[in-house]
């Protein structure tokens, strides 16, 4: 998953919303690719929660390069940490609920439903913070 990931789109401007469709579809092909895979995990019970796992990952390369790219110190860590971790699991949580509930629901329709939800909801509060 982490080869799937490019947390850059956290700090592009929300308001160009085609711009951010390459960013998550790497990770929605890797997730689609191996769905039968993802779909056993989640529906067993596992030593270690696989979805919490791929959050804390996932949510550590957005706080990374929310750092690096606004130069937040530790005073603002904690909001930036809310919201990195927020932003990781609305797309994951997305992702899950394709595989799970909503299978007939194509990719293209999920890379639309991922960037209408970031680029309309979390990404413009996120900014307002750090702006």
């Amino acid at each position: 998953m982490q080869k799937n990931i490019n947390a850059q789109f956290i700090i592009l401007d929300f308001k160009k919303e085609n711009d951010f469709k390459p960013y998550f579809i790497p990770l929605l092909d890797y997730f689609n690719k191996h769905k039968d895979i993802f779909i056993i995990l989640y529906n067993n019970e596992l030593p270690i929660n696989i979805f919490d796992e791929m959050l804390s990952i996932y949510s550590q390369y957005l706080l990374d390069e929310l750092i690096c790219h606004y130069h937040i110190k530790d005073s603002k860590i904690k909001i930036a940490n809310y919201f990195t971790i927020l932003i990781a699991s609305n797309i994951l949580t997305a992702i899950k609920w394709w595989h799970l509930e909503s299978p007939q629901t194509s990719k293209e329709e999920m890379l639309q439903i991922i960037t209408i939800t970031i680029t309309k909801g979390i990404l413009p509060s996120l900014h307002s913070q750090f702006i």
